[in-house]
């Protein structure tokens, strides 16, 4: 047997829509006039009248009911009746019901079968307050909706002997109807309304409502913004009949905000549902539910006026099996806005004005053209084309959207997004969808944003999504399966994608399954900023990922199993020459946001080669409050970080638990084969302690933290504090050291002895204040390569460390003897100042070659090159002593000069000693006959050369002078200079060559 089509949801619905309306307004009326009906027959079976009526109506209204004049003769009266709302934050002053003169006519033998031919009431007051219940968006968000409980089955005893339709009354005269609605974000107040009905059966009945010159007010946002009307109007008529639903005429004025004048109708017509809803005028202005507090309002927005004046939608549906069909021929749609906001005026997510214009035709084919007109004249077209449903086809599309269309067309906090996208310059798009007659569709969405180059030209940039499947499939799934194709200059990247709900119970979600194969990372950078951020960097990107995203709960999951190589980048030092080092990243990534974002996740493996990684596990990270947890692990070879000239591996180890908000991390970190431009520590370093931080005092302390350089140097601190917000620490630290690493990193020539400095650190409101005290006991201890010698060194030096500046300090030094270039001084003390990172001896005084000595010294211990000056004066020097370091001459006397050396780390680069006698000397005849007869042979004459020297030299065993000068200067081949005597009889300028290996000859006599 053939089923009657059943009618598509498409003309359905209209009809339902209607319908709604009326019982909404009529929801109130017949619960009372129910609640009174059957309180009628209570009260006619002979129960106590009043008191039955109140208790029964308090408790189905929940209220506190007072009535007064009863009557069950017929007709059952009323007099009065009041309801009080008993609910918490009920209104106790005014009534929520307020009844005058009820009038129920009633026959217990009816011919008809009707029992209530007629119902008239001459006032009835509805005042329903619910502006104290709290609203907010969150309680609505916060959770997908319970599942309904399910109900239990009804008994069927009896079903169907009842026929409630002989309960309803005939005709419904209500002569003033008073309505006042309030919710915590508006309210409404309407006087003198008139209602009249005539009821055949549930199926077919008819409701006249009229109203002139009513008053009433309207406020929305608050009470302070209500406005009051006094000449409001309503002129509305429904009927359902078995055939269809009818509404005409529909008149609503209310003055200021809303006119209407139209109407509706959903009818049958052979297989043909019929729809026609038109409004002749329709306007609503001024309307504002955008100002009260936030989230008091489920869907806040404001709007200056809204016109739809001529919009009709015309047009029917039918259905013959599958053969579905829809038409909106005759249909006319024309809507503006005028200064129209989609948010609370904090966040708006649409401000302007916008238009919707529209039209369908084709007779009984499916076609209907839509246009959008946005704030800055932007278009959005949309398009319904087909013989049937079966075989539609959808578009929407964008045009030619400028960078300031699209600014505009943003919500107002996302506009701030878009200024970090400076390439993005606009963008057109399309989605087209078509159903086929094969129960299949096809969806293709392209997304062309107009993108420039770091160098100002075009990039070739698209995004497409792509889905081809049945229909059974996408109902029984509840999700659309699909390509998404990324295409950027010559790269193309492609993800299979899910978007939509899976079975059971999950959420709406959007699945992507990118797949990377030679993607440009660098390309991908420059894209979203607009200039090559990463251009140290050279490799490319395979591997896959996947990606989660789920909008209703804002949590978002990436699966990540990606590779880079070969792996280049300037900061880091390639291997061997060769960038043959391949980046991996491994893991899950999960990011939440409900109040806060937050970051989480299993495991990460990042690695790089074999020469770094990075390994988390169980990490969660707060970014509201910095709350940490989750164990890391690392190894970094430093020799990865080139220009630094540094050596070792770290290895790293920091388990982080958070209880309370706190979290406490165990530091563990040690350096093997630490190294500094070749020179390599033959001990491990090491660094241990245990931090806490609180993310929300924001406040942590650091205990017992050691940093230890082999056994000898050790730097402590027992407990530091420090804050985030305003930013400050306090550390008291300890640091001791034998000297050995020191000389093991090339700082120190040889040393004996030990070092040991304390400080109190504290730091706040940008200001440091770090006390330091530094003391030295040293048998041995030398730098400069030899160029500085220590004996038996005392130091004590106090002073100040800075952010900015570095070490500030000053005190005194003594040794017992100093050493410098191979010139020795004796009982040396006097002033040491440390400045940053350089050591300043100035004003040092001492004895040296029998005489005194004052001398300077400089010495940048943390400099390239580590630098070394000296620059001394003596005087009263033993001459004696002196020429010992010069294997030429053997001097007698005194004298006083300068000594000045220059050197760093590469050696000697400048040494020059001047000295010059204090009055008479004496030189050797030895060694002068042997520097006179090396440079003569024999004179003219035939005279002997030592018959010469004999008369000039004399034969004492020294030659007085009456002064001596010496000039001495480093090259790279020994010291060079002269030495001028001269006497009454005789100058004598002698050059002087020395050797290296003769000078140091020459030093081992001072030792």
């Amino acid at each position: 047997m053939s089923q009657p089509a059943a009618q598509p949801a498409a003309a359905r619905k209209p009809r339902r829509w209607l319908k709604w309306i009326v019982r909404s307004l009529l929801a109130v009326v017949g619960t009372v006039a129910a609640i009174l009906i059957v309180a009628g027959l209570l009260l006619a079976s002979g129960w106590p009248q009043r008191r039955l009526l109140e208790n029964e109506l308090g408790k189905a209204l929940k209220a506190d009911v007072k009535a007064g004049g009863l009557s069950i003769l017929n007709p059952l009266r009323i007099a009065d009746l009041k309801a009080f709302d008993k609910t918490s934050g009920g209104d106790l002053q005014t009534p929520m019901i307020d009844l005058e003169n009820l009038s129920l006519a009633y026959t217990l033998f009816p011919e008809d079968g009707r029992y209530f031919p007629s119902l008239a009431i001459d006032r009835l007051s509805l005042n329903i307050d619910r502006s104290r219940e709290a609203f907010t968006v969150s309680e609505v968000s916060a959770a997908p909706a319970a599942a309904p409980a399910q109900k239990p089955p009804k008994s069927k005893r009896g079903r169907g002997k009842i026929d409630t339709s002989k309960l309803l009354p005939k005709t419904v005269n209500l002569a003033r109807l008073d309505v006042g609605y309030s919710l915590p974000y508006m309210g409404v107040s309407l006087g003198g309304i008139g209602l009249k009905g005539e009821i055949e059966s549930k199926r077919n009945y008819s409701v006249q409502i009229q109203g002139s010159q009513m008053n009433g007010f309207f406020w929305a946002g608050g009470r302070a913004a209500q406005r009051d009307f006094t000449d409001a109007a309503i002129d509305f008529r429904y009927e359902n009949k078995d055939k269809g639903t009818r509404i005409e005429p529909l008149k609503i004025l209310l003055p200021g905000l809303i006119e209407i004048e139209g109407g509706a109708s959903v009818g049958k017509s052979e297989d043909k549902t019929i729809v026609d809803i038109h409004f002749e005028k329709g306007l609503a202005q001024n309307i504002d539910l955008s100002q009260s507090a936030a989230g008091k309002i489920p869907f806040p927005f404001r709007f200056k006026k809204v016109d739809m004046s001529g919009t009709a939608i015309r047009g029917f549906g039918s259905a013959r099996g599958l053969n579905v069909k829809v038409s909106f021929d005759g249909t006319n749609i024309n809507i503006a806005g005028e200064d129209l906001a989609i948010g609370s005026k904090d966040h708006e997510y649409y401000e302007g004005n916008l238009s919707l214009r529209g039209k369908g035709g084709a007779g009984e084919q499916l076609k209907l053209d839509l246009e959008a007109t946005l704030n800055r004249g932007q278009k959005i077209v949309a398009s319904l084309n087909g013989t049937e449903v079966a075989d539609m086809k959808a578009h929407v599309g964008i045009g030619e959207w400028s960078r300031e269309d699209l600014l505009a067309a943003l919500p107002k906090d996302a506009r701030s997004a878009l200024e970090g996208l400076p390439a993005l310059q606009g963008l057109s798009s399309s989605v087209d969808f078509n159903l086929k007659k094969d129960l299949s569709y096809s969806l293709n969405g392209h997304f062309a944003p107009r993108w420039t180059k770091p160098d100002g030209t075009p990039l070739d940039l698209s995004l497409a999504f792509e889905s081809n499947a049945a229909l059974i499939k996408l109902a029984f799934d509840k999700s659309m399966d699909g390509v998404l194709r990324l295409q950027l200059g010559d790269q193309t990247i492609e993800a299979n994608t899910k978007i939509g709900k899976a079975r059971g119970t999950t959420p709406f979600q959007i699945v992507c399954k990118p797949e990377l194969k030679q993607v440009d990372p660098r390309a991908l950078a420059a894209m979203l900023a607009g200039k090559d951020v990463l251009e140290a960097l050279n490799t490319r990107l395979n591997g896959k990922m996947e990606l989660v995203a789920t909008p209703y709960t804002q949590t978002y999951k990436a699966t990540l199993d990606i590779a880079a190589a070969p792996f280049e980048c300037a900061a880091l030092a390639p291997s061997n020459g060769k960038a043959e080092e391949a980046l991996s990243i491994k893991g899950e990534v999960n990011a939440s946001h409900a109040d806060r974002w937050i970051i989480e996740g299993p495991s990460l493996d990042v690695r790089l080669g074999d020469r770094a990684s990075l390994v988390l596990k169980d990490y969660a990270v707060d970014l509201a409050n910095y709350d940490v947890a989750g164990d890391a692990a690392g190894e970094f070879d430093l020799s990865l970080l080139g220009g630094w000239g540094l050596d070792g591996r770290l290895k790293l180890n920091l388990p982080i638990e958070n209880a309370g908000g706190v979290a406490t991390a165990k530091l563990d970190m040690s350096v093997e084969g630490l190294g500094y431009r070749g020179t390599v520590l033959p001990a491990a370093v090491t660094l241990a302690g245990v931090l806490r931080y609180d993310g929300a005092k924001g406040t942590g302390t650091a205990e017992n933290i050691q940093a230890s350089l082999g056994a000898g140097t050790v730097l402590s601190c027992p407990k530091a504090e420090f804050a985030s917000s305003p930013r400050g620490f306090t550390a008291p630290w300890t640091f001791q050291t034998d000297f050995q690493s020191l000389v093991a990193m090339g700082l120190l020539d040889e040393a004996k002895g030990t070092a040991a400095a304390a400080c109190t650190a504290a730091c706040a409101d940008g200001r440091c204040t770090n006390k330091i005290e530094f003391t030295s006991e040293a048998e041995t201890l030398s730098f400069g390569g030899g160029t500085v010698a220590i004996q038996r060194l005392a130091l004590k030096t106090a002073g100040e460390w800075s952010c900015t500046g570095g070490l500030a300090a000053s005190g005194d030094i003594q040794a017992a003897q100093l050493l410098v270039a191979g010139v020795m001084a004796n009982e040396v003390k006097g002033p040491v100042a440390i400045e940053g990172d350089t050591i300043k001896f100035d004003g040092l005084q001492g004895a040296m070659f029998g005489g005194s000595v004052t001398a300077d010294i400089t010495f940048a211990v943390w400099r390239e090159g580590r630098p070394l000056t000296v620059k001394a004066q003596f005087s009263g020097a033993d001459l004696a002593l002196l020429s010992k370091t010069l294997p030429v001459l053997n001097l007698s006397g005194k004298g006083g000069g300068s000594l000045t050396v220059e050197y760093d780390a590469s050696g000697l680069k400048d040494c020059r000693i001047d000295a010059v006698s204090d009055g008479p000397v004496s030189v050797s005849t030895t060694a002068l006959k042997a520097l006179l007869a090396s440079q003569f042979a024999k004179m003219a004459g035939n005279k002997p050369v030592d018959r010469i020297m004999g008369e000039l030299l004399g034969k004492e065993g020294e030659r007085p002078f009456d002064g001596a000068k010496l000039t001495l200067a480093y090259t790279s081949n020994g010291f060079v200079g002269q030495i001028t005597l001269s006497s009454e009889k005789m100058d004598l300028t002698i050059d002087l060559n020395i050797e290296p290996g003769a000078l140091a000859d020459g030093l081992k006599l001072l030792q």
